[in-house]
């Protein structure tokens, strides 16, 4: 297929890539496996970094347990680093449900990443408005860089 020619296929391709990505995240949470980093998980810093893969069942057990560091999902495409073990049949299996493999996403041309599985929600601020004009409430936070407010905002809801 080749590159991809115009902005607007571009764009329905990275919100299907986000797609995929958001799909293996469902199954990690629908498993019971989100608050876990497994053997063959790509693990990083919830701030960014390079990911590194988790070997062993000790491997970065405590700042995973205080939230620095996160499993990864990836954003398929090129140049994303591959996980083993579990992960990766979560990932496949993700993959042939909706019928495409890793090889799909690299032959449109499509940039991939490593993104972080969890958030870490800094400076969370919640004011409940009682003005009659502008009740409701206001929630401010700060969320590492490629994070989206709607999924933090969705907990609440």
């Amino acid at each position: 297929m080749g590159s991809i020619e115009s902005f607007g296929q571009k764009l329905k391709l990275n919100a299907f890539q986000s797609g995929v990505f958001n799909r293996m995240l469902a199954e990690r949470i629908n498993s019971n496996l989100f608050m876990e980093d497994l053997v063959g998980d790509l693990v990083m810093s919830q701030y960014g970094g390079k990911p590194k893969i988790k070997d062993t069942a000790e491997y970065f057990t405590d700042k995973t347990k205080y939230g620095s560091l996160t499993f990864t999902c990836p954003m398929i495409g090129k140049r994303v680093s591959s996980t083993t073990g579990k992960p990766k049949e979560i990932e496949d299996a993700c993959l042939k449900e909706i019928g495409l493999s890793r090889t799909c996403f690299n032959l449109l041309g499509l940039d991939g990443s490593n993104r972080p599985g969890r958030l870490l929600v800094d400076s969370m601020g919640i004011e409940i408005t009682k003005d009659i004009k502008e009740r409701g409430i206001l929630f401010s936070f700060t969320l590492p860089k490629g994070s989206y407010a709607t999924s933090v905002i969705r907990e609440f809801m």
